[in-house]
């Protein structure tokens, strides 16, 4: 399982962070927070990603319903590490249908005008097998045309009695 984290790892290292020359940090307001959860399906927490050094840099605290660990302390890593290993190979291939998307695909002036979404499923702190909805929306565009920073939201969709697939969706979101 660690040799499969450190593969997805490695190729979004490969495809963003080399894009990405120098670390410019993200200005999060209080009401972005607010919105951003407003209109969550379920349980969930978010964060954003640089994609430069992919640090988190902001994490809701309600990541602490989901892994044991203090929100402060928690690293993208820990994020990976509650996916079911039987999922993984699945999160590494969309993660390259999602990077192919946004810096193949796309003109630079495009990539903020998606977002992508999965289904996948997860263990939680106590044990509990979930069945989430990621969502990531690009927020800022490094002149490389690659996304920057990215807005990833988690929602536990167990309750609508959805399962995982291996389909990844793009929304236009004008």
């Amino acid at each position: 399982m660690q040799k499969d984290l450190q593969q997805i790892s490695d190729y979004w290292r490969e495809v963003y962070s080399n894009n990405i020359g120098e670390y410019r940090p993200f200005k999060l307001s209080t009401d972005f927070k607010r919105f951003a959860s407003i209109f969550s399906l379920g349980r969930s927490y978010l964060y954003i990603v640089n994609l430069h050094n992919f640090k988190l840099e902001y994490i809701s605290d309600s990541v602490e319903q989901f892994v044991n660990k203090n929100g402060r302390e928690i690293e993208l890593q820990d994020l990976l590490k509650t996916v079911l290993p039987q999922e993984l190979e699945h999160i590494h291939l969309k993660g390259k249908v999602i990077s192919n998307f946004y810096t193949r695909y796309l003109n630079k002036s495009e990539v903020l005008q998606y977002k992508n979404l999965f289904s996948y499923r997860m263990e939680d702190k106590s044990g509990n097998i979930l069945t989430m909805l990621y969502q990531a929306i690009p927020l800022s565009v490094h002149k490389s045309g690659s996304p920057e920073h990215v807005l990833c939201i988690q929602t536990d969709v167990s309750h609508l009695k959805v399962t995982s697939t291996t389909d990844v969706s793009f929304l236009h979101l004008d």
